[in-house]
């Protein structure tokens, strides 16, 4: 069955090893020297099969085995690589350190309220007494007003002063991982720039002749023209979106318009801004595709405009991996053979996977394949029923029915990986995307004739930037009417081991179906459906004391705290509004639906009136019981929780109130603390020794130095049942 498809067998060996390479921390020359010793394996099994000439229709070789072996090797040793390794003269080594970097910017800025991000490749270090040849990516931030032009375009040679820092974790259980995430690009390290007059901007390199004489007037003249034909911000921004590929345009009310009902992938440059780049190409050019020598011609310019479309908008992976494959599919028809669109597929992402592996953890690579493959896989399925549909009305039913055909394997398809990375599931989201990717196509086949009129016929532009401009204001509309519904989305985050077993059950059953056994499909379901309602068994309970989890919040901290029976504690909040957004978000992670009791702590900031709690217990007041619960406070700078079951908790502001409490063996203590020298470190060493807590939990602010941070980690590391929490570290 899978004859015809080489590379999709190769691909299937490809991404485990990534995978494998990443998951299993061994030394890397564990898999060169794996590698190594299966080549020569290989080596002799081909002498063998020259000697001994094995029958032809054997069903497999032994060489072919060595093979995917090696193959595994090379590229879990690339991907191990790409992730655990940097080079000797990499940026890291000036960590804190105020020092010049020039390098060549290699992204698109990325615009926020606060200003403009992007990445530079570095080249040179200058840290006051010399200049260091140097390597590496920087995240470069630059604070600037958002609505004035970037400062720099990609390409650009430019000077930073600052400090580069790590990455900063994820302050909360289940936030974004923006250290992971830039540490799968290969960025590790950061710098914040205060303003402009911190950066010196030395323009394009020499090497940037096809940058500067191709793709920058390319981009200038379809902003102007956007700017000039498309009246409406919001229109127009929606334009940049869609066809720069510059998504922080779009406000933020109208990407979650999208997102809610899934159609926020039409937002991102793929599949369909490629399809309108090739048909350019096509139309202008069909009478050359009827001769060998044509063929090649065409495939020839629909190669240099791809190459040109992908440096115009940022070289996203989707519209690379668009790219590659459309390449790959009008080089097989220029050859004359016979093309199999899931095996282009399969070879565009080994061609991307073997230029950056760690691309695989991407998550706009990741839903991109998976839309496109179900797709392929899908649809020819859902389109066999209208096969048979007869009648005056039969073509435009087939017609409505393949276009929801296609949403419907579209969705298959990416739902769970939208659940994963996002935490949202839209029921809505069939409905929507019939007319909102049906007005989006439509938008970008008005907004073509209007770009190319308007280098010569700008009266003629005008008028099909109007119907641009109006079918845009009515994908808005359409997209904002279906977000408004109520029921347009829920809350939904399955685990990865789900979403795996989700694509494993649709991949059998899909063989299944093709392979005519349907019996066979119905049990792999059956089967997939039990294991699923089954595992909420085999998961370990909770501890006895439940949990306590500090919050970082935006401009402060806080403390969660839940015990068995279900009652849910919250200590702390601040002024900054952001913060009950980020309370919100963590009672969804930990499936918490209210909590019972709020306790103004840690600052004079209140709770505001739409905060979810039953029971408020406020700054004023000394002591709250609920539920068996009793929560008193001792000053200002200690709260005692006493849980039903006879359990204590203590939450203490500070070393001194910490050393102030006398406490009991068996305690639970979480300290916060803006500070930890060493005589802090004899005065917690004296008290744990006394007090003797069931658990201490020494919750680091983030103006703390990092020489206190280190030796709160000491002091953990020292004592077993106590454990440090670092906000922003």
């Amino acid at each position: 069955m899978l004859a015809s498809y080489p590379a999709l067998r190769l691909l299937c060996i490809v991404c485990p090893a990534i995978v494998s390479g990443v998951y299993f921390d061994v030394a890397l020359h564990f898999w060169l020297y794996a590698g190594l010793g299966v080549f020569f394996a290989m080596c002799a099994g081909l002498i063998v099969n020259v000697v001994s000439k094995p029958r032809r229709d054997a069903p497999f070789s032994s060489v072919v085995v060595l093979y995917g072996l090696l193959m595994f090797c090379g590229f879990a040793a690339w991907s191990s690589y790409s992730y655990r390794y940097v080079s000797g003269d990499t940026v890291l080594r000036y960590l804190g350190k105020d020092v010049l970097v020039y390098g060549n910017v290699i992204t698109k800025p990325g615009r926020s309220a606060a200003g403009f991000s992007w990445v530079v490749d570095v080249e040179r270090v200058f840290d006051g007494e010399r200049y260091i040849t140097a390597s590496g990516k920087l995240q470069v931030f630059l604070r600037s007003d958002p609505a004035m032009r970037p400062a720099v375009s990609t390409g650009d040679r430019i000077w930073v002063k600052g400090r580069p820092e790590l990455i900063s974790p994820p302050r909360n259980p289940g936030d974004f991982d923006a250290r992971e995430y830039y540490r799968m690009s290969g960025i590790w390290a950061s710098m914040y720039l205060y303003g402009p007059w911190m950066m010196v901007n030395s323009g394009p390199g020499s090497d940037s002749r096809f940058l500067v004489s191709v793709v920058r007037p390319l981009q200038e003249f379809l902003q102007e023209s956007m700017d000039m034909l498309i009246s409406g911000e919001d229109e127009r921004n929606f334009f940049y979106g869609l066809v720069l590929g510059e998504r922080d345009m779009i406000d933020e009310g109208t990407y979650e318009h999208f997102r809610r009902t899934a159609t926020a992938h039409v937002l991102a440059i793929s599949g369909l801004h490629v399809g309108l780049v090739v048909l350019l190409v096509l139309i202008v050019l069909q009478r050359l595709r009827t001769t060998s020598a044509g063929r090649w011609v065409v495939f020839g310019l629909v190669a240099f405009m791809l190459l040109v479309y992908c440096q115009v908008t940022g070289n996203a992976p989707s519209v690379r991996r668009a790219s590659v494959m459309t390449v790959i599919l009008l080089g097989g028809y220029a050859m004359g053979r016979k093309i199999y669109p899931l095996n282009s597929l399969a070879a565009a992402d080994l061609l991307m996977l073997s230029l950056h592996p760690l691309e695989l953890y991407q998550a706009g690579f990741l839903m991109t394949n998976a839309a496109v493959a179900s797709i392929l896989l899908v649809f020819p399925l859902l389109a066999r029923i209208s096969v048979s549909w007869k009648g005056r009305s039969a073509s435009l039913r087939t017609a409505i029915w393949n276009s929801l055909g296609i949403t419907i394997a579209a969705t298959a398809g990416v739902a769970p990986l939208i659940a994963l990375y996002f935490g949202t599931c839209s029921i809505i989201g069939l409905l929507a995307n019939l007319p909102v990717v049906f007005l989006v196509t439509v938008m970008l086949y008005t907004m073509l004739p209007a770009l190319v009129f308007n280098m010569f016929a700008p009266p003629v532009a005008g008028l099909y930037g109007l119907s641009a401009e109006f079918v845009s204001s009515l994908t808005l509309k359409t997209a904002e009417l279906f977000s408004s519904l109520p029921w347009a989305s829920f809350d939904c985050s399955p685990g990865a081991g789900f979403v795996f077993l989700y694509y494993v059950t649709m991949g059998i059953v899909l063989f299944c179906i093709h392979e005519k056994r349907y019996a066979a499909a119905v049990i792999v379901m059956l089967l997939a459906w039990n294991l699923v309602a089954w595992e909420t068994f085999f998961r370990e309970p909770d501890g006895g004391g439940g949990f306590l989890q500090p919050l970082g919040l935006r401009q402060g901290q806080a403390v969660l705290l839940h015990d068995q029976g279900g009652l849910t504690l919250l200590v702390g909040t601040d002024a900054h509004p952001a913060s009950e957004d980020i309370i919100a978000d963590q009672m969804r992670y930990f499936g918490i639906d209210s909590i019972d009791v709020a306790v103004e702590f840690f600052s004079s900031a209140t709770f505001s009136d739409q905060f979810p709690s039953r029971h408020l217990l406020p700054a004023a007041e000394m002591a709250l019981s609920r539920q068996g619960a009793v929560i008193a406070r001792s000053g200002k700078n200690r709260v005692n929780i006493l849980w039903p079951d006879g359990s204590v908790a203590v939450v203490v502001d500070g070393i001194d109130a910490l050393t102030a409490f006398s406490g009991n063996p068996g305690y639970r203590v979480i300290c916060r603390t803006g500070r930890f020298s060493i005589s802090d470190y004899k005065r917690v060493e004296n008290w744990f020794r006394t007090a003797e807590p069931g658990e201490l939990i020494l919750m680091c602010e983030r103006r703390i130095s990092d020489e206190d941070r280190r030796l709160v980690d000491y002091f953990s590391s020292r004592n077993p049942s106590a454990r440090a929490w670092h906000d922003g570290r």
